[in-house]
Protein backbone atom coordinates (compact mmCIF):
# COMPACT_ATOMS: atom_id res chain seq x y z
CA UNK A 1 0.00 0.00 0.00
CA UNK A 2 2.87 2.51 1.11
CA UNK A 3 4.36 1.59 -2.72
CA UNK A 4 1.08 2.41 -4.21
CA UNK A 5 0.45 5.33 -2.17
CA UNK A 6 3.92 6.30 -3.09
CA UNK A 7 3.79 6.04 -6.82
CA UNK A 8 0.10 8.08 -6.87
CA UNK A 9 1.87 11.22 -5.01
CA UNK A 10 4.52 11.46 -7.26
CA UNK A 11 2.43 11.32 -10.22
CA UNK A 12 0.24 14.06 -8.78
CA UNK A 13 3.37 16.38 -7.58
CA UNK A 14 4.33 15.53 -11.53
CA UNK A 15 1.10 16.87 -13.10
CA UNK A 16 0.80 19.90 -10.65
CA UNK A 17 4.45 20.69 -11.79
CA UNK A 18 5.25 24.42 -12.99
CA UNK A 19 4.34 24.89 -16.47
CA UNK A 20 7.13 25.08 -18.56
CA UNK A 21 8.41 28.27 -19.84
CA UNK A 22 5.75 30.10 -21.97
CA UNK A 23 6.97 30.55 -25.76
CA UNK A 24 7.18 34.52 -25.58
CA UNK A 25 10.04 36.54 -27.34
CA UNK A 26 10.19 39.79 -25.32
CA UNK A 27 11.60 42.98 -26.73
CA UNK A 28 13.50 45.03 -24.53
CA UNK A 29 13.59 48.79 -25.93
CA UNK A 30 15.41 51.80 -24.07
CA UNK A 31 17.28 55.11 -24.77
CA UNK A 32 13.89 57.32 -25.78
CA UNK A 33 14.43 60.51 -25.28
CA UNK A 34 10.87 61.13 -23.62
CA UNK A 35 7.85 59.43 -22.87
CA UNK A 36 5.77 61.39 -25.51
CA UNK A 37 4.12 59.29 -27.94
CA UNK A 38 4.74 55.49 -28.26
CA UNK A 39 7.03 52.81 -29.51
CA UNK A 40 6.26 50.23 -32.34
CA UNK A 41 7.89 47.06 -32.82
CA UNK A 42 7.80 45.01 -36.46
CA UNK A 43 8.88 41.67 -36.37
CA UNK A 44 10.24 40.16 -39.99
CA UNK A 45 10.98 36.72 -40.80
CA UNK A 46 12.20 37.50 -43.92
CA UNK A 47 13.91 40.33 -45.78
CA UNK A 48 11.09 41.56 -47.55
CA UNK A 49 9.87 44.78 -46.27
CA UNK A 50 12.47 45.20 -43.50
CA UNK A 51 12.99 47.18 -41.84
CA UNK A 52 9.78 49.32 -42.18
CA UNK A 53 7.84 47.95 -44.76
CA UNK A 54 5.08 47.19 -41.59
CA UNK A 55 2.71 45.56 -44.63
CA UNK A 56 5.32 42.92 -45.32
CA UNK A 57 6.18 42.32 -41.38
CA UNK A 58 4.76 39.10 -39.38
CA UNK A 59 3.47 40.67 -36.50
CA UNK A 60 3.16 44.81 -35.16
CA UNK A 61 2.94 46.11 -31.92
CA UNK A 62 2.83 49.09 -30.15
CA UNK A 63 3.58 50.27 -26.61
CA UNK A 64 3.44 53.06 -24.33
CA UNK A 65 7.13 54.24 -22.71
CA UNK A 66 7.66 54.70 -19.41
CA UNK A 67 10.88 56.17 -17.88
CA UNK A 68 12.96 55.81 -21.63
CA UNK A 69 11.39 52.39 -21.81
CA UNK A 70 9.05 49.95 -23.76
CA UNK A 71 8.65 46.39 -24.06
CA UNK A 72 6.92 44.55 -26.98
CA UNK A 73 5.94 40.79 -26.15
CA UNK A 74 5.26 38.23 -29.64
CA UNK A 75 4.07 35.18 -28.15
CA UNK A 76 3.32 31.71 -30.40
CA UNK A 77 5.62 31.99 -32.43
CA UNK A 78 7.26 29.30 -34.23
CA UNK A 79 10.72 28.59 -34.14
CA UNK A 80 13.29 29.98 -36.74
CA UNK A 81 14.58 33.42 -37.89
CA UNK A 82 13.85 36.70 -37.03
CA UNK A 83 14.51 40.60 -37.21
CA UNK A 84 12.90 43.25 -35.24
CA UNK A 85 12.96 47.00 -36.06
CA UNK A 86 11.69 49.94 -33.26
CA UNK A 87 10.66 53.39 -33.62
CA UNK A 88 10.12 55.86 -31.45
CA UNK A 89 6.31 57.76 -32.88
CA UNK A 90 6.72 60.54 -30.84
CA UNK A 91 4.00 62.31 -32.86
CA UNK A 92 1.96 59.19 -32.93
CA UNK A 93 1.56 59.45 -36.86
CA UNK A 94 2.14 55.26 -37.07
CA UNK A 95 5.79 56.19 -39.43
CA UNK A 96 9.13 56.84 -39.12
CA UNK A 97 9.12 60.41 -40.09
CA UNK A 98 12.35 61.52 -41.81
CA UNK A 99 14.08 64.85 -43.01
CA UNK A 100 14.01 65.97 -46.62
CA UNK A 101 17.22 63.91 -47.42
CA UNK A 102 15.32 60.95 -45.14
CA UNK A 103 17.63 60.55 -42.37
CA UNK A 104 14.49 59.89 -39.56
CA UNK A 105 14.26 62.46 -37.01
CA UNK A 106 12.56 59.97 -34.13
CA UNK A 107 14.17 57.38 -32.86
CA UNK A 108 14.86 53.81 -34.59
CA UNK A 109 16.26 50.40 -33.95
CA UNK A 110 17.31 46.85 -34.65
CA UNK A 111 17.68 43.60 -33.21
CA UNK A 112 21.49 42.93 -32.46
CA UNK A 113 21.80 46.45 -32.05
CA UNK A 114 22.62 46.20 -35.72
CA UNK A 115 23.49 49.91 -36.56
CA UNK A 116 22.26 51.76 -39.56
CA UNK A 117 24.44 53.19 -41.89
CA UNK A 118 25.20 56.41 -43.27
CA UNK A 119 22.04 56.69 -45.94
CA UNK A 120 20.55 53.18 -45.35
CA UNK A 121 18.77 51.20 -42.47
CA UNK A 122 20.69 48.18 -41.44
CA UNK A 123 20.03 44.78 -43.23
CA UNK A 124 17.44 42.26 -42.37
CA UNK A 125 20.42 39.73 -41.91
CA UNK A 126 22.41 42.54 -40.26
CA UNK A 127 19.65 42.33 -37.46
CA UNK A 128 18.96 38.16 -38.04
CA UNK A 129 18.14 36.06 -34.71
CA UNK A 130 17.28 32.63 -34.25
CA UNK A 131 14.56 31.67 -32.00
CA UNK A 132 13.91 28.38 -31.05
CA UNK A 133 10.95 28.96 -28.26
CA UNK A 134 11.28 29.58 -24.52
CA UNK A 135 11.29 32.53 -23.05
CA UNK A 136 13.95 34.92 -24.97
CA UNK A 137 14.83 38.79 -24.74
CA UNK A 138 16.25 40.90 -27.34
CA UNK A 139 17.20 44.03 -25.89
CA UNK A 140 17.16 47.31 -28.74
CA UNK A 141 18.34 50.90 -27.80
CA UNK A 142 17.12 53.15 -29.74
CA UNK A 143 19.24 55.67 -31.98
CA UNK A 144 18.53 59.48 -32.90
CA UNK A 145 20.23 61.30 -35.78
Amino acid sequence: MPTTFLAALIALLASTSVAAEPDVLTIQVSGAHNDTGHIGCALFRSATGFPFGDAHAMRLQDVTIAHGRGTCSFSGLPAGAYAVAVMHDENNNAKLDTNFLGIPTEGFGFSNNAKAHTFSPASFDEARFSYGGGAVAQAVVLTYR
